[in-house]
């Protein structure tokens, strides 16, 4: 696992997940051809947690009409617009809002995309828990990522390619909300429906405590050993079957 920090732009985010998934496949290849013993030995996830610089990312399914409410454009709020090739479409990522990235071999864990989209949102779930707040995965129709009810707490979008996924999940722990009321966020036409660990909690929580909590959960639900090496400028957070 890798803690990169605050203020991460989305362009170095995508950089270190493809860094990281070509690695997976290195050492995929490295097991077909032969060379078991190292495959055995690298790790099946490598865990990136950050906070990005404001920006918001449309997915694959593209900006429709009207999903952004800003007449001079994302600029104009001094965030970045992005399109990524994710599930979902248009959210925002900022300052305040843990995102893990579990760039992950989901072969060898034996982890379907199903499986895997859920136990994200189980690891979001289990996070709110620690700080007082329930929440709920599972919710059907477009009520994709972790709800308090009916205003959405986290979101989930990821990439599966060749059995390895990117991107991961973002949990609004002291997040901007206004940045979501100016976009229609996830497909979701109400303003107000995102939330926070802050306003749901009715205090703010360290974001070291929660991305700790966050991390933990990761590790628990998945089955995995996390071990962290290095600071912000250090290598990878890796992990392994336990």
């Amino acid at each position: 696992m890798r803690r990169v920090g605050a203020g991460v732009r989305y362009a170095r985010g995508l950089e270190l997940q493809a860094a990281l998934a070509g690695a997976l496949r290195a050492a995929r290849a490295a097991g077909g051809a032969g060379g078991a013993a190292a495959a055995g030995a690298a790790c099946c996830c490598s865990l990136l947690v950050l906070q990005h610089a404001p920006v918001f990312t449309v997915g694959r399914r593209g900006l429709g009409p009207g999903e952004l409410r800003v007449p001079g454009g994302a600029g104009s709020l001094g965030a970045e617009l992005v399109r990524v090739p994710r599930g979902g479409q248009v959210t925002f990522h900022g300052p305040g809002q843990v995102v893990l990235y579990p760039v992950t071999d989901l072969r060898r864990l034996g982890l379907g995309a199903r499986r895997f989209v859920e136990g994200l949102e189980d690891v979001m779930v289990a996070a709110a828990a620690d700080f007082g707040v329930e929440a709920r995965g599972r919710q059907g129709g477009n009520r994709t990522g972790v709800w308090v009810r009916d205003r959405k707490l986290g979101a989930v979008g990821v990439q599966i390619s060749q059995g390895i996924a990117t991107h991961g999940l973002a949990f609004n722990s002291e997040t901007d909300l206004g940045y979501f009321d100016q976009i229609v966020p996830c497909g979701l036409e109400d303003t107000g429906v995102i939330t926070s660990l802050e306003r749901e909690a009715g205090q703010r929580t360290p974001l070291g405590l929660v991305e700790d909590s966050l991390v933990r959960h990761f590790g628990r639900v998945f089955g995995l050993e996390l071990v962290e090496l290095g600071g912000a400028t250090g290598d990878t957070e890796e992990a392994s079957d336990t």
